[in-house]
């Protein structure tokens, strides 16, 4: 189960990785808009 859930967290990311870095990167922004306010 856990090297299954590894490899296609592995496969998303080498497929998708710029999508999830910027994924990643709206996450953090909302997480800085949601500190400020």
């Amino acid at each position: 189960m856990r090297n299954s859930k590894n490899g296609l967290f592995n496969y998303l990311s080498l497929k998708n990785r710029s999508w999830v870095v910027h994924l990643w990167g709206i996450l953090e922004s909302l997480k800085k808009i949601g500190k400020t306010k």
